[in-house]
């Protein structure tokens, strides 16, 4: 799960010494940056009732001249066209323009091949698929080391291996089966032998090839994907991929979390046995006084205890045993670890409650909320393992625990101690996390008192990600421009009812500076929260549709800024959402005629989905085509 928009950045920087171990399920974003800054690089959208009409979208001509232009273009031309190239033409002119540079040099190949490749990500066609794998098809299977040693030979193999990876990577990014061989062949390629450090073009993001396993990282990552976009395929379509995957672990060191993922999302007989070795170590946790290194089994369990409540729920009183496994006179806060040599025991006990608690969420258990409330509270408890279990009582979502949960998040609200704020903080995490709408009307009543500030703006925040009844949606009209705290309740109406964006505005124009710099703060904020449980999709959909309007008719991008912040942040693997996953999801949205679906993408900057749409293939609504044109002619004209 993603942090909650709610934990304070103070409690972020009292943690950075000792931050979370790497689960590779939904990593943590990087914080969104200052509103004001993301409103500055907010780019240009369109949207209905626009009061300047977009330039008319005409389908391009061929590219070819463009791709024959390549060979000898300029770097700087060579990226001008790349762009025209993903953003006016779409996925398959660029698989085309990866043979531009014909036989050139091998390292100049190289090059060029991975900038297009990056090119066909960030385009993201879902029409690309039959031509990546007729490219894949042509490039031949991952050929072994060449006997011969002869550089020529061994520089081409290489490329040729890499060139079918990548076009698997970009396959199963699309959600397509054609992948699979290309993943699983690339799992079982000794990195240090596939690669060559004398060859120094052969790096990535990660540095050299031959020092980093980063292509089958991403390789078993994409498996995932490729099993979430095809819940129907047969369990044999996995056996040869799970068996790659096995074989990939036993050369690790520590099984990594993409591997974990996988198998938790098969099931099978084999990958839970080992999920639960990994989940419930037999190791003695470190005594008081123990030095590093950290031990690998707790990193293990950490990783792997999360993915035991996503691959088999039944395991949740497991996962309560080693959620409690602290013992309660044993401070394992962020501030009892930097003293006292218990660091290493407390991050022991920091791994067992992030993890049990982070499964706890994906297992959706009503028995572990006695046990999940006990550790939300203790102040004894490490600050992130209370904070996943927050998150954990919102996904259960159990009312009874939901309408207590608010009272005590309003009391501590006024408290002056650290542990009174964080406790509000909590609270209205789980508050979030359930969007129950049961709580709507607790929560407009916080708001019809609440003075502008804290109090306000966290209500506000959980009132906007909550489906209302249409009584709680007609009490929250009658208080637009009327309650205390005026900037915050403009910003829940925004996003949580159907209140005319024309009063929204009307009502913007009568704050002051300091309710409008409160105002883009709460839009900012809220609308960067919007990435969470099952029905995100549809909520962004609408919220683009909203955010847009509000746009056009206030000239502030700051609700479209945070929208765009928090798709950016969602993780490219993750137990909940992926890029590719709520991208796809989307793309199905704008296909039954939702248009919010479109304005999303648009925001989120993928031309590819946006070019599918507005070509009509396959039966896309007219009113879709439009709005897809619409944004292609604003943002790429």
């Amino acid at each position: 799960m993603r942090p909650s928009a709610l934990f304070p950045l103070f409690l972020a920087s009292a943690c950075s010494a000792a931050a979370p171990i790497d689960t590779s399920v939904g990593v943590p974003a990087p914080l969104a940056s200052a509103p004001a800054q993301a409103a500055s690089a907010a780019q240009p959208t369109a949207a209905a009732g626009a009061t300047e009409p977009a330039p008319a979208w005409k389908s391009p001509p061929p590219p070819d001249a463009l791709i024959g232009e390549l060979a000898q273009a300029t770097r700087e031309r060579r990226d001008e066209i790349l762009k025209e190239l993903g953003t006016r033409h779409g996925g398959a002119a660029l698989v085309a323009a990866l043979s531009a540079l014909g036989d050139g040099p091998v390292d100049a190949r190289w090059v060029w091949q991975h900038r297009v490749f990056d090119a066909i990500d960030a385009c993201a066609d879902p029409r690309a698929a039959d031509a990546l794998a007729a490219r894949g098809a042509e490039l031949g299977a991952i050929a072994p080391r060449s006997k011969s040693a002869d550089p020529a030979v061994e520089g081409e193999r290489s490329l040729r291996g890499y060139a079918r990876t990548r076009v698997g990577l970009a396959l199963a990014d699309l959600g397509d089966l054609r992948a699979l061989p290309m993943l699983v062949e690339r799992l079982g390629v000794d990195p240090t032998v596939a690669f060559a450090p004398e060859r120094f073009w052969e790096n990535d993001m990660g540095g050299h090839l031959s020092k980093s396993d980063s292509l089958r990282v991403a390789s078993v990552r994409m498996l995932s994907e490729l099993f979430d976009a095809n819940p129907s395929a047969p369990a044999s379509t996995w056996v040869d991929a799970e068996r790659a995957v096995f074989a990939w672990v036993d050369q690790k060191p520590q099984p990594h979390g993409n591997a974990m993922r996988f198998l938790a999302r098969v099931r099978s007989d084999r990958g839970l046995r080992a999920l639960r070795k990994w989940a419930f170590p037999s190791d003695p946790v470190p005594k008081v006084g123990a030095t590093p290194p950290f031990p690998v089994a707790f990193e293990n369990a950490q990783m792997a205890l999360t993915y035991m409540g996503l691959a088999d729920p039944k395991s949740a009183p497991r996962l309560v045993t080693e959620l409690t496994r602290k013992p309660a006179d044993f401070d394992g806060s962020q501030d009892a670890l930097m003293n006292g040599g218990v660091g290493m025991r407390g991050m022991a006990f920091r791994a067992l409650g992030y993890g049990a608690a982070s499964g706890l969420a994906l297992a959706h258990d009503p028995a572990s909320v006695d046990a999940l409330w006990k550790v939300a509270r203790d102040p004894k408890t490490h600050e992130e393992v209370r904070q996943t279990a927050a998150e954990a009582l919102g996904s259960i979502g159990d009312l009874t625990t939901l309408r207590i949960a608010l009272p005590e998040a309003v009391t501590h609200s006024s408290g002056v101690t650290p542990e009174e704020e964080l406790l509000s903080v909590l609270m209205f995490t789980t508050l979030a996390q359930a969007a129950h709408p049961k709580v709507a009307p607790d929560l407009l009543a916080v708001l019809e008192r609440a003075p502008t500030g804290k109090l306000a703006e966290q209500a506000g925040l959980v009132l906007s990600l909550t489906p209302l009844e249409a009584a709680d949606e007609a009490r929250l009209r009658t208080l637009v421009g009327r309650a205390p705290a005026r900037a915050e309740v403009l910003s829940a109406a925004l996003w949580a009812s159907d209140v005319d964006v024309a009063v929204i505005a009307q009502e913007r124009a009568k704050l002051s500076d300091v309710e409008l710099a409160t105002l883009d703060q709460a839009l900012f904020h809220t609308s960067s929260s919007t990435v969470r449980g099952p029905h995100a999709p549809e909520r962004i959909s609408r919220w683009a549709a909203r955010a847009h309007a509000y746009t056009q008719k206030t000239k502030s991008e700051m609700a479209d800024a945070g929208l765009r912040a928090g798709l950016g942040g969602v993780p490219p693997g993750g137990a909940e959402w992926t890029r590719a996953g709520l991208r796809r999801a989307l793309i199905t949205l704008a296909r039954k005629g939702d248009a919010g679906a479109v304005q999303a993408l648009a925001i989120w900057d993928v031309p590819g989905p946006l070019l599918a749409l507005a070509s009509g293939d396959g039966g896309v609504p007219e009113a879709v085509v439009r709005a897809a044109r619409t944004e292609l002619s604003a943002r790429w004209p």
